[in-house]
């Protein structure tokens, strides 16, 4: 018998976790817009999934893991809270992404 989730559980596992990324942001910069970028977009690593919070001329980025994305959307709503990963986002500045995966996370230049 096969453990691994098929294909499209893991889609759908991965689609709650980036609900659940975009939740979180949203919570945190409630009067900002929230958007999952495509995989093209700003990444060159197709195992991490790009998120821009921007208001006016604020912009933070946020890079997640898929390990993350694959959890469950509570663990990783979690985990992100655990990290602090808001107060990162927010002392990164302009041209600094703050990227998050299950051992940690770090800023790395865009």
């Amino acid at each position: 018998m096969n453990d691994r989730p098929s294909a499209d559980e893991h889609r759908r596992r991965m689609e709650r976790g980036v609900g659940a990324v975009c939740e979180y942001l949203q919570a945190q910069f409630p009067s900002h817009v929230v958007e999952a970028l495509d995989r093209g977009s700003r990444n060159s690593d197709r195992r991490v999934r790009t998120f821009r919070v921007r208001k006016d001329s604020e912009e933070y980025l946020l890079r997640v893991g898929d390990e993350v994305l694959d959890l469950d959307a509570e663990a990783t709503s979690n985990l992100l809270q655990e990290f602090g990963v808001a107060g990162m986002l927010r002392g990164a500045g302009s041209g600094t992404a703050v990227l998050v995966t299950t051992d940690g996370t770090k800023r790395e230049p865009i």
